[in-house]
């Protein structure tokens, strides 16, 4: 049963980083998208903790922790990129912020 329940979040988790990869991180649905992909990912590991429990699942559990490194994977790219663009932002904003000071000096 718990093999069920956690290829529906493996599935909701793949369908949220496809999302979450295309939303811009400054609209609020993004902060939406991985509020939700928290809650999935600990439902999952919750669900993952009771196939520990049962020896009889070691070939579920070998497939939940091979999908476990590839949603970080996914993710650790996600926050990577994410952290750039908004890097970018910053400095874009700060080359307007001085450009518009040269402006208003001429």
């Amino acid at each position: 049963m718990n093999i069920k329940k956690i290829s529906e979040l493996d599935e909701q988790i793949n369908s949220l980083l496809d999302k979450i990869e295309n939303v811009s991180a400054e609209e609020l649905e993004s902060d939406e998208l991985v509020s939700s992909l928290l809650e999935y990912v600990k439902d999952r590991q919750f669900l993952v903790g009771e196939l520990l429990s049962n020896e009889n699942d070691q070939v579920e559990l070998t497939l939940a922790y091979e999908l476990s490194h590839l949603f970080s994977a996914r993710a650790t790219k996600l926050l990577r990129h994410r952290q750039d663009l908004i890097n970018l932002s910053k400095s874009n904003k700060r080359k307007i912020d001085a450009y518009k000071n040269i402006s208003s000096d001429r």
